[in-house]
């Protein structure tokens, strides 16, 4: 292993041991274990992806009124909704890390 992969090692080390990292991955593995959550999260992406394709169509409206109601039957869900949170949160997290790696490049 190079010296550049040996830092990337480390630095994945250190993420994966964030307490912010392991608790999403505790409620990701509940979720993903969970047919119905596994689906209404599967949906809501599907429904996320759609509206983008569709953002400059007339039938936009659709997509996202679907996607508003998988949003709000998902918010029912208090485990569904901290897992949601805490994916937003981690990925603002792996975009800070990212920007401070570049920011010096």
């Amino acid at each position: 292993m190079n010296n550049l992969q040996e830092l990337a090692a480390k630095l994945n080390k250190e993420i994966l041991n964030h307490p912010l990292i392991k608790e999403y991955q505790k409620l990701e593995n509940i979720v993903l274990n969970d047919d119905k959550l596994k689906n209404i999260d599967f949906e809501m992406r599907q429904a996320q992806k759609e509206m983008v394709e569709h953002s400059t169509k007339d039938d936009y409206q659709i997509y996202q009124d679907k996607y508003v109601k998988l949003k709000d039957f998902a918010s029912e869900n208090p485990l569904f909704q901290n897992y949601i949170q805490l994916k937003e949160e981690v990925q603002n997290l792996l975009n800070q890390i990212s920007y401070f790696i570049k920011k010096d490049l």
